[in-house]
């Protein structure tokens, strides 16, 4: 939990709002190798503002080799 700042510029002019906002994210290492782990993630990010809200979903794959 904390505090969100949404900001937008356009041709047409810019604007921004403040208010709450959180995180919550998953993330596991899968073993595909000796040496190489995949990792695939999903994360939420979420703001409340005077306006409105809004909500950003992520979603991304990541590869160590150690």
């Amino acid at each position: 939990m904390g505090y969100a700042v949404l900001s937008a510029d356009t041709f047409y002019g810019s604007g921004s709002s403040n208010g709450w906002g959180a995180i919550a994210g998953l993330g596991y290492d899968l073993r595909v190798g000796s040496n190489t782990s995949i990792t695939p993630t999903a994360n939420w990010f979420r703001g409340d503002f005077d306006n409105g809200s809004t909500d950003v979903f992520q979603f991304g794959l990541g590869l160590t080799l150690h």
